[in-house]
């Protein structure tokens, strides 16, 4: 979880957090509650970035879609945590969990209030 105020230098962060992990050759999944803010995150950190909605629809339909297939050590950037309905938020969470396998090494890091 990252959270600052406003200014701080958080997407500053989350960018050289996502060439890090882009390094280790980690696959990235960039979401964020509106088409608005996956906008701006993408053009933040150069990834393709959909909205909460549209991945827990389409895992919903087309579970294991390749776009949003998830491996084990797979990190999921969320934006703007707080814009999002807590029950959204626990479905995400949960769909990252199984996703990921053994709930013990998977792990949801949530990127809030960039």
């Amino acid at each position: 979880m990252l959270g600052a105020p406003a200014g701080t230098g958080k997407t500053t962060t989350v960018a050289a957090m996502v060439d890090a992990w882009r390094f280790t050759g980690r696959h990235i999944l960039a979401l964020a509650p509106s088409a608005r803010a996956a906008k701006e995150l993408a053009a933040a950190t150069g990834l393709p970035a959909d909205t909460v909605a549209k991945y827990l629809h389409e895992n919903t339909k087309h579970p294991g879609a390749s776009r949003y297939r998830l491996s084990l050590g797979a990190v999921v950037i969320v934006d703007e945590t707080s814009m999002l309905a807590t029950a959204d938020l626990h479905q995400l969470k949960t769909n990252v969990e199984l996703t990921g396998g053994d709930k013990a090494q998977s792990r949801l890091s949530i990127t809030g209030q960039m």
